[in-house]
C-alpha cells in the first residue's frame, strides 16, 4: 500500500493520474495528453471510449513498461514521468509514444481481444502503429511518421529479414514459454508496419471505415486477423485489387509468410522496357535451399520530370515478372514511393528495392549538389540510404554502387536521411579492421559529410525555444557522433560545459547543460580531461538519484581514453557489493567501456582474464563475448577466443559455449569482410574530379589521396 496524490484533467475529469505526492508534478504532460488521444481515437474509430473513466498511475517498482487495464493504466515511474527543464527530447517522445500505445490499446485489445496469443500482433501491431498516428494529431512537432520509419520500419526490416523469423500470424503458439517470446519485434514493430501498409494503399477514410466494422463486428469479444480482413474488405474502394482477387487472398501472404520482399527494378536501356521481380529478402545466406514465399506487393513508381499525381496509380507484382514501357534512357525510376494527397506519407508498403546499377547511379546523382537535394523528397532520401545500405551488407550491391548514395550528405540537413546513414554507416566503419589503413580513410569520408551540421545546430547552443522535437533528437545524435568521432571543436565546446557544471557552484547543472547534451558533455569532459573530469563523475554518481541521470554518468565516465580509468572501471564491474557503483550498473559498465572504440581492446583482454570472476557481478551467460565481436576482427582475437573455449571447455555451460560459437562465427565473418570488401570501398573513396556547385570536399580529397597512396604503397612495393 502507497498513499499517492493525484491531478484532474481540467478539460475532462474523467481523466487523473497518481503517482508519489513528490513526483506528481511530473505528470503534467500525462494529464494534458491523454484526453486528445482519446477523443482522437473517437474520431478515428467513430467508436466512442466505452468506460466511465480513465486513470493512469506511476508504479514505482513495476514489471512493466506499462499496463493497459481498462479504465486504469499502470506505468513504470520513468514512463510516465516528463520534467520539462531536466528531461530530454527522447524522453518526451518516450512517454508521449507510451501513453498514446496505451489509450490506443483500449479499442485495439480491451474492446476487441485476440482469440489467440498467436494473433498478438491486433493488438500490439495496431497499438504501436497508432502511438505513432495519435502523435501526428497530437503533437505534430515530433514528426511522427518519420520517427515510425527510423524507429519500427527500420527494426521490423532488419529483423523480419532473418531466415528464422516467424510469421506475423503465429500458429505455432501453444506453451507459457512461446506466449512470452511472441512479445516481439515481429508483433509490435512488424505488426505496425501492416497496419500503416493497409492504411497507406486503401487510402485514410477507407481503412477507418473498415476499421469500424471491425470493431463493432467484435467488441466485447474475441477476433482473429479473418475478422479484420472482413471489416476492411467492406471498404475496399472499387478497381483497387486485382481481378479476381479478394482482401484477404493479398493480406494472407503478407501475415502468415515470414519476411518480406525485395523487389528488383531491371531496366533495358536500349528497349526503354523496365522490369519487377520478387524474391524474400534475408540478411544472411539462408540454410534451408528452398523458399517459396511470394506476396502480393503494391507497386507504385514515380520517374523523373512526370508530375507527383502519376506515381498513385498501384500495380500489383505476385508470382510473375511485370514487364512495362520504361521512360527515356536518361530519367530516373523511384519505386515504392510517397503516394501523393495520401495523410501518411513516407515508404508506404513494407519491402526493398534493387535497381540496376545505372539507375542508382541516376538517383544517386539527382540529388548530389546544393541545389539539387531537394530532387527527391526527404522521405526518398531515407529510402534510397536504407536499401542500398542494407543491399550492400548482403551483397545484393556493390558497396561502391550503394555508397554513391552517400555522396550528397554534404547537402543533407534532415533528420531521417542523417539518422539512416550514421546508424548504417558507424556499423560499416566498426566492421573494418583497426589494423586497416582503410579505417582512417573512411572516418575522413564520414567526418567531411557530417561536418557543415556542427555549424547548422550551432553547436551546443539550445537556447531557441521553438526547436521541433524532430531538430532536437537529431541534435542531440549528432553531436554525440561528432564528439566520440574526435570533432575537434565539438569535444572543445563540450569540455567548456563540462567544467563550467563543474566549478560553477551557483548555478544548478541543468541550468548549464541542456538535458538533450548531458551524457554527450559528459562524454567529451572526460574524454578531453583528466583526473579531476574523471573523479568528479564518480562523485556525482554516488551523490545521483534519478535513473537516466545515472546511466549518463556511466557513459561519460566510459568514455575515457585512459586505459588506467578503463581498468579501474571494468575492476569495479566485477566486484559485488561496491562502494562507488550500484550492483545492477556492473554490467553496463563493460558494456560502456568496451563500445568506447579506445576501450574495446581493454575491454576484450579484460574479458577473456576475468570472465569467471566477472560472471557473478554481471548476471552473465557469455553474452559479453558475442557482443563484442562485433567490433573485433584480427586472426589475433580469433586465437584469444579458441583458446579460451578450448581452455575452459570443461567448465564453462552449454549457454556459454553457445555465445563464444557465435562469437568466433562472428569474428570470422568480419575477417571474411574485410578481405571481400577493403578493395571495393577504396575504390569508391579514391580522389575524383569535385562535382557540384561547392568546393567544400577539397580539403579532403587532397588528404584522401595522400591516405590512399599511404595505403597502395606497400603493395607496390
Amino acid at each position: 500500500m502507497s498513499r499517492f496524490a493525484k491531478i484532474t484533467s481540467k478539460e475532462d475529469d474523467r481523466f487523473k493520474v497518481w503517482a508519489r505526492p513528490e513526483r506528481i508534478q511530473d505528470c503534467q504532460l500525462a494529464v494534458l495528453i491523454a484526453p486528445l488521444a482519446v477523443k482522437y481515437m473517437e474520431s478515428e474509430t467513430h467508436v466512442p471510449y466505452t468506460f466511465h473513466k480513465l486513470d493512469q498511475i506511476a508504479i514505482p517498482d513495476f514489471a512493466a513498461g506499462a499496463m493497459e487495464n481498462w479504465g486504469l493504466i499502470t506505468y513504470l515511474e520513468d514512463s510516465l514521468f516528463y520534467n520539462e527543464k531536466n528531461s530530454t527530447a527522447h524522453h518526451y517522445k518516450y512517454t508521449s509514444d507510451t501513453i498514446f500505445h496505451e489509450i490506443a490499446h483500449q479499442w485495439f485489445g480491451n474492446l476487441v481481444t485476440p482469440t489467440w496469443w498467436g494473433n498478438l500482433w491486433l493488438n500490439e501491431g495496431f497499438a504501436t502503429y497508432l502511438s505513432y498516428h495519435i502523435s501526428a494529431h497530437v503533437s505534430p512537432w515530433m514528426d511522427s511518421q518519420m520517427q515510425f520509419l527510423l524507429d519500427e520500419y527500420a527494426s521490423a526490416l532488419i529483423v523480419d529479414a532473418r531466415e528464422s523469423a516467424h510469421p506475423l500470424v503465429d500458429n505455432s503458439v501453444d506453451s507459457p514459454k512461446k506466449i512470452d517470446s511472441i512479445f516481439d519485434t515481429i508483433s509490435y514493430s512488424k505488426g505496425g508496419c501492416i497496419v500503416r501498409m493497409m492504411l497507406n494503399f486503401m487510402g485514410h477514410k477507407n481503412f477507418w471505415k473498415g476499421i469500424n466494422s471491425y470493431i463493432k463486428y467484435s467488441e466485447f469479444s474475441n477476433a482473429d486477423q479473418n475478422d479484420l480482413w472482413r471489416g476492411l474488405s467492406t471498404a475496399v474502394p472499387n478497381g483497387l485489387l486485382p481481378k479476381n482477387v479478394e482482401f484477404k487472398d493479398i493480406m494472407d501472404t503478407w501475415a502468415l509468410q515470414a519476411g518480406y520482399p525485395v523487389v528488383t527494378v531491371t531496366r533495358d536501356y536500349d528497349k526503354n522496357t523496365v522490369s519487377f521481380t520478387q524474391k524474400r529478402f534475408f540478411s544472411s545466406a539462408p540454410v534451408k535451399k528452398e523458399h517459396n514465399e511470394v506476396y502480393w506487393v503494391p507497386l507504385t513508381k514515380l520517374v523523373q520530370g512526370e508530375p507527383k499525381e502519376h506515381s498513385n496509380n498501384i500495380t500489383w507484382l505476385y508470382n510473375e515478372t511485370i514487364t512495362m514501357a520504361s521512360p527515356s534512357s536518361d530519367k530516373w525510376i523511384l519505386v515504392n514511393n510517397d503516394k501523393n494527397g495520401v495523410l501518411l506519407i513516407l515508404i508506404s508498403i513494407y519491402y526493398r528495392v534493387n535497381y540496376d546499377k545505372e539507375n542508382w547511379k541516376k538517383l544517386s546523382e539527382s540529388i548530389n549538389g546544393a541545389q539539387m537535394v531537394n530532387t527527391l523528397s526527404v522521405n526518398n532520401r531515407v529510402q534510397l540510404l536504407m536499401d542500398s545500405l542494407a543491399l550492400a551488407r548482403t551483397k545484393e550491391l556493390d558497396y561502391e554502387t550503394a555508397l554513391g548514395t552517400t555522396a550528397y550528405l554534404n547537402y543533407e540537413n534532415e533528420q531521417g536521411p542523417w539518422k539512416v546513414a550514421l546508424r548504417e554507416l558507424s556499423q560499416l566503419e566498426r566492421k573494418i579492421s583497426t589494423s586497416n589503413k582503410l579505417k582512417v580513410l573512411f572516418k575522413e569520408y564520414l567526418m567531411d559529410k557530417i561536418d557543415h551540421l556542427y555549424k547548422h545546430f550551432r553547436g551546443f547552443d539550445l537556447s531557441l525555444k521553438n526547436d521541433s522535437l524532430a531538430l532536437r533528437l537529431q541534435r542531440t545524435e549528432t553531436l554525440n557522433w561528432l564528439c566520440s568521432n574526435g570533432h575537434e571543436a565539438c569535444n572543445k565546446d563540450g569540455h567548456a560545459l563540462f567544467n563550467e557544471m563543474r566549478t560553477n557552484k551557483k548555478r544548478k547543472p541543468y541550468d548549464i547543460i541542456h538535458p538533450d547534451v548531458r551524457q554527450t558533455v559528459y562524454e567529451s569532459g572526460v574524454r578531453m580531461g583528466g583526473e579531476e573530469e574523471f573523479n568528479f563523475l564518480v562523485e556525482k554518481y554516488q551523490n545521483e538519484k534519478e535513473k537516466l541521470e545515472l546511466r549518463y554518468i556511466l557513459y561519460g565516465l566510459a568514455a575515457t581514453n585512459n586505459k588506467e580509468y578503463q581498468i579501474r572501471l571494468l575492476n569495479e564491474s566485477t566486484t559485488l557489493n561496491s562502494v562507488t557503483f550500484m550492483n545492477k550498473h556492473a554490467s553496463l559498465l563493460f558494456q560502456t567501456v568496451q563500445n568506447n572504440p579506445n576501450g574495446t581492446e581493454t575491454a576484450f583482454d579484460f574479458l577473456i582474464n576475468n570472465y569467471f570472476k566477472a560472471k557473478a557481478a554481471w548476471h552473465s551467460s557469455g553474452k559479453e563475448f558475442s557482443l563484442i565481436s562485433k567490433n573485433l576482427h584480427t586472426e589475433e582475437h580469433m586465437q584469444k577466443l579458441k583458446n579460451f573455449l578450448e581452455r575452459n571447455s570443461k567448465v564453462l555451460t552449454e549457454e556459454e559455449r553457445k555465445h563464444l560459437n557465435k562469437a568466433i562465427s562472428t569474428l570470422e565473418a568480419n575477417i571474411q569482410w574485410n578481405k571481400e570488401n577493403t578493395e571495393t570501398i577504396l575504390n569508391f573513396l579514391s580522389p575524383k574530379p569535385p562535382s557540384g556547385d561547392d568546393s567544400s570536399g577539397t580539403l579532403v580529397l587532397v588528404s584522401n589521396t595522400i591516405l590512399v597512396i599511404a595505403f597502395l604503397l606497400p603493395k607496390l612495393l
